[in-house]
């Protein structure tokens, strides 16, 4: 068993992940069987065979199953494992094998370290680029998203004083209590600087350590929307930081720390 004090909430909001969805879980429960952890999984109103197949674990040790009824947004699934988790720390793993729950240990050390309270999972550190996101064959699809999603990368580092490289990055591993999550109100994906902003503006320091990215293409099942969910994401950075830091009695930090 490890030395790890905290216990550990991993929530998994799933649409329509059919293909991958048993196999995460079978993965983060390979990893996680060194902790006191549980697994919160979220179904977003599935019209595959998603549900069916996430009711074939509910007698499993450690899972909890929570059906949403209808598509709400990622956010809004998100958002309600949050309300559900009872752990210490929160891990938040997409449903598909995008990115691996063999990082956890990684970005689980800073916090059992105590060297941070805030562990972002970078896509970009040991990578040398800028482009997150690559396949064999190229797709405007995808460099669009790569393009899109450093400018807002950029702009996020500018307003909110800190330097970190993949602030949009799904890993954001935190403790729970330092987010009030009442005060959340995205439902998409915004929800990622949603999160992140307001755990800056409570003054925590991201601590980034490397991890593995597999990217999807859009034919193989990536949902994000590039117009509507960048417009999103530009709106939520801007509010959390102009409307919502207006009401924020800490100072947040000029800097961020990297590891690699």
């Amino acid at each position: 068993m490890t030395d790890f004090k905290y216990s550990i909430s991993v929530i998994i909001p799933v649409y329509n992940e059919q293909d991958t969805v048993l196999k995460i879980v079978e993965k983060v429960l390979i990893e996680l069987n060194q902790y006191d952890a549980e697994i919160i999984l979220i179904d977003s109103g599935s019209t595959d065979n998603s549900p069916k197949l996430i009711e074939t674990l509910k007698h499993r040790a450690q899972i909890s199953i929570f059906s949403l009824g209808e598509n709400k947004g990622k956010g809004f699934a998100v958002k309600k494992g949050l309300q559900l988790a009872s752990k210490d720390i929160i891990i938040i793993q997409d449903a598909d094998l995008e990115y691996d729950p063999k990082d956890y240990h990684a970005l689980l050390a800073p916090i059992g370290e105590q060297k941070s309270r805030l562990v972002l999972g970078s896509r970009h550190l040991g990578l040398n680029s800028w482009r997150i996101r690559t396949r064999d064959r190229f797709t405007i699809g995808l460099e669009v998203v790569n393009f899109g999603s450093e400018f807002l990368n950029a702009l996020f580092c500018k307003l909110f004083g800190v330097s970190v490289s993949d602030s949009q990055t799904m890993f954001k591993v935190f403790h729970r209590r330092d987010l009030d999550t009442s005060q959340l109100k995205c439902r998409q994906f915004d929800l990622d600087w949603e999160i992140l902003g307001s755990l800056v503006l409570k003054g925590h320091r991201p601590f980034e350590v490397p991890v593995q990215y597999r990217p999807r293409t859009f034919a193989e099942g990536k949902k994000i929307k590039i117009v509507r969910d960048g417009f999103q994401a530009l709106y939520t950075i801007l509010r959390v930081r102009f409307v919502q830091g207006l009401f924020s009695r800490n100072q947040f930090s000029r800097s961020a720390e990297k590891t690699v």
